[in-house]
């Protein structure tokens, strides 16, 4: 775990959001499109983390907080905008992705972030949250280790199908580029 990166889109905002934290790994010499990256984030996740997000939803319906499950399928092209399970997009550049959602015990945001490395590309990602009453903060301290697990592994999870994939994604781009699939 480190400090929020300080390229993304997000970091003139970390400051203001009272809990922040970000991971890495690389993920070879490609650099993914932001289509890529966002199926990336939901090919990876872990079923026991969709069960304890599905347990989540369950308690947190009766609290009147948004819930809802990702569909099994996604709509592509992704766009800003369009909201998958609780989460929403907010901004797709080039070479991030900002997920995100406000609710009324706190809000939160993802950056998902490609950047050149000494080694290739690396695949950083942040979180960012604030709590708005004490429902939000007592929210946020029950789910904290949960959550670090779940993106601990999950960065881990994205930099392997991003690598396993680098070809699918070139052929995407390519056959974009001249308007043809």
């Amino acid at each position: 775990m480190s400090q929020f990166p300080s390229a993304s889109l997000l970091s003139a905002e970390a400051e203001s959001y009272p809990y922040h934290d970000a991971f890495r790994a690389g993920i070879g010499d490609h650099l993914p499109s932001s289509q890529m990256l966002i199926r990336a984030f939901f090919a990876s996740f872990p079923g026991w983390a969709a069960a304890l997000m599905r347990l989540r939803n369950a308690m947190t319906r009766r609290l009147g907080l948004k819930s809802d499950n990702p569909p099994l399928f996604l709509t592509t092209p992704f766009e800003v905008g369009q909201e998958i399970g609780v989460f929403r997009l907010l901004a797709i550049t080039p070479h991030e992705v900002i997920i995100g959602q406000n609710d009324r015990h706190l809000d939160f945001r993802l950056s998902l972030h490609v950047i050149p490395s000494t080694t290739g590309t690396d695949l950083e990602v942040g979180s960012l949250v604030k709590p708005h009453n004490r429902l939000g903060w007592s929210y946020l301290m029950l789910v904290l280790p949960f959550h670090l697990l779940i993106a601990a592994t999950m960065v881990r999870r994205m930099a392997r199908f991003l690598h396993e994939n680098r070809d699918a994604d070139r052929v995407v781009m390519l056959d974009q580029k001249d308007g043809s699939f």
